[in-house]
């Protein structure tokens, strides 16, 4: 289980220098490739189906993951892809990254953990959507309960994170306080899943921006507040969040689901054994 100790005071980790600039090239330029082939794989003639977040906004599912496209009408840019390691090898590849594992051991005070879910996250230039202030929790609760707690978030930035462009703001210590309250919303550009958001008002002297380089990743709590904003600017803002889970967790549901071990042992088998999926690429 995650302590209220494991990001300490504030809620959050940052870790520098996780990724150098030749394989962040590679990196960025794979995520492009995804975004390219998912939108024509989405577009075409019987394409898989389309349907309207809680806020009216388009989700379609495509490619074996969930796409949600920008808010702005007539928009065809992609605002994130959702899971997003089976679509290329080298996105996979970083699940099992112990730059990335290792961290994420730390934070869930366990040696043995797996992939709850990832995606790629393009924040475009001058049409990047804002994320209104939430938490993970009540998300991840519907999912696995009481163990949602043991979901931790990583996010690696592969370009500049700015305060402009839509950088990942937090409210330290909000994991510290009971579960804020969320409530079902419908506003234009909040493109949360399920269109929840804190209800209460958070003054914005107590928010800390967190501006990255390209290569740095961030790491967080479950129940930390987060949010971000808009991306006005010329700069893309692209991230790839993964979340790990204690390997103990298990799927609330009656469907007995599978799951991959990317470091440790898994000596509880919750999970039926996650088959070799890097070679889909459709």
């Amino acid at each position: 289980m995650i302590g209220t100790d494991a990001f300490g005071d504030l809620g959050y980790h940052l870790e520098e220098g996780v990724i150098g600039a030749d394989e962040l090239e590679r990196l960025r330029a794979v995520a492009e490739s995804v975004a390219e082939r998912v939108a024509t794989h989405a577009q075409r003639e019987g394409a898989g189906p389309e349907g309207r977040l809680a806020d009216g906004h388009r989700i379609q599912f495509s490619s074996k993951a969930g796409i949600q496209w920008e808010w702005a009408d007539g928009s065809q840019a992609i605002r994130l892809i959702e899971p997003a390691d089976h679509l290329d090898p080298r996105i996979d590849e970083l699940f099992r990254d112990p730059r990335l594992t290792r961290p994420a051991q730390e934070a869930l005070h366990t040696g043995d953990i797996g992939p709850f879910t990832s995606k790629l996250n393009f924040k475009r230039a001058t049409e990047g959507s804002e994320f209104p202030w939430h938490q993970d929790y009540p998300y991840w609760y519907t999912a696995i309960g009481d163990a949602a707690q043991d979901v931790v978030t990583a996010i690696v930035f592969l370009d500049d994170a700015t305060a402009a462009n839509g950088a990942l703001r937090v409210l330290p210590r909000s994991h510290l306080r009971p579960l804020m309250v969320h409530e079902l919303t419908k506003q234009p550009g909040n493109l949360l899943t399920r269109g929840q958001e804190i209800t209460e008002v958070i003054d914005d002297a107590d928010a800390v921006t967190l501006e990255l380089a390209p290569g740095q990743m961030s790491l967080h709590d479950v129940r930390l507040a987060h949010a971000s904003a808009p991306n006005d600017t010329e700069a893309r803002r692209v991230g790839y969040a993964i979340r790990y889970v204690a390997a103990h967790v298990r799927n609330t549901g009656t469907r007995r689901d599978s799951a991959l071990l990317v470091r440790g042992v898994d000596r509880f088998h919750h999970f039926d054994d996650e088959p070799d999926h890097r070679v889909s690429r459709a």
